[in-house]
């Protein structure tokens, strides 16, 4: 009934019709618990004449019904050329916490035709996202690189207001326009962390972020390896490698200050790269490998990440203070890993197993 009454409006004169759903609206209960139903009922009839409503339209983008949102977002996309800031409402649309309507609103973005519209796939990667949403997502700043790519070469500045979108963003950039954008603490971050970049640009990069975060650069360092290292890609052994590199040139005073963070990234990092070179690092901020030994005679894995990091401790004096300690596990292991039947292999053994 509804759409045979839709279509008889529909054959109707415009003005006429409009004019009797205001009174219409007015009139609705607002405790009827149809009531969002009802005014989704004239804002469609509207949408059916194409006259934009702002104000019932802006009633529905933030009704209680999560049903009622998504099917206003579709209309926001039908009408988008005729809505002020219609790329404001899709953004705060795509950090709604219920998944359809982030859907329409990613699927909103792909009709735009400026570089500002990735803005709104990129705030859904920061919630919990499915086969749909992903593949929408996708599709969506696919049809948006062009414009993207353009603004970039031509130098434009994009503003990604979300962490987890920027970081997103950043990561598809070509490595070409990334070295090529402002020099924000976003963009300098990935500079680090990216694969093929020179050394040149990547200590340029830990400078400059130290001057606009206020931070040293030791801790740069370990909190951009610390928060690589929870994400599910590869960050590139070459590039850890490289940091690895930085991290370890530092003094014992830049080293003093992070040196919290260089043990949690001893004993807490997923990676054994990782691992190793908060081994270095903590090394290098003592002074004396006392505490480094200390941690690494826990377990049989954390030796094998200390052994593995022998070369990149800088001081010949350290790496010799080492050896009373380590010539004994030639034969067995220390008495707090031997207990377990597990562990009665040599170190030597077991370290070259854990490599080879």
């Amino acid at each position: 009934m509804r759409y045979q009454v839709k279509t008889e409006l529909g054959a109707r004169d415009t003005n006429q019709v409009i004019a009797a759903l205001k009174t219409w609206v007015v009139a609705l209960h607002k405790k009827d618990i149809n009531h969002e139903h009802h005014l989704l009922e004239a804002l469609w009839t509207h949408q059916f004449h194409d006259v934009v409503n702002l104000e019932l339209l802006d009633g529905l983008l933030t009704a209680h019904d999560f049903r009622a949102r998504a099917a206003a977002t579709w209309v926001l996309c039908y009408w988008r050329a005729r809505v002020p800031d219609a790329l404001e409402r899709l953004k705060k649309l795509a950090a709604d916490p219920y998944p359809r309507i982030r859907l329409e609103a990613v699927r909103a973005a792909i009709f735009f035709t400026v570089p500002e519209a990735l803005e709104v796939p990129l705030i859904t990667a920061e919630h919990p996202s499915d086969y749909y949403l992903d593949y929408t997502r996708g599709e969506t700043m696919r049809a948006l690189d062009p414009y993207v790519k353009k603004a970039l070469a031509k130098g434009h500045p994009l503003e990604i207001i979300s962490t987890a979108g920027a970081r997103y963003f950043l990561r598809k950039v070509d490595t070409s326009l990334l070295l090529k954008m402002k020099r924000k603490v976003g963009v300098l971050q990935e500079i680090l962390l990216r694969i093929g970049i020179r050394e040149e640009a990547r200590r340029q990069a830990l400078a400059n972020s130290a001057r606009l975060t206020g931070q040293g650069e030791a801790t740069i360092l370990i909190n951009a390896l610390r928060e690589r290292d929870n994400q599910q890609d590869d960050p590139g052994q070459s590039t850890v490698i490289e940091l690895a590199r930085l991290l370890t040139n530092r003094n014992l005073v830049e080293l003093a200050a992070p040196r919290g963070g260089l043990g949690k990234l001893t004993t807490g990092a997923n990676l054994p790269v990782l691992r190793q070179l908060g081994f270095a690092s903590l090394v290098g901020a003592d002074g004396r490998a006392d505490q480094a030994w200390s941690l690494a005679t826990r377990s049989v894995q954390d030796l094998c990440d200390l052994l593995g990091v022998m070369p990149l401790i800088r001081d010949p004096g350290l790496r010799a203070s080492l050896y009373p300690r380590i010539e004994p596990l030639l034969h067995a292991l220390p008495a707090s890993l031997a207990s377990g039947r597990q562990n009665t292999m040599p170190i030597s053994s077991r370290w070259r197993a854990a490599r080879y």
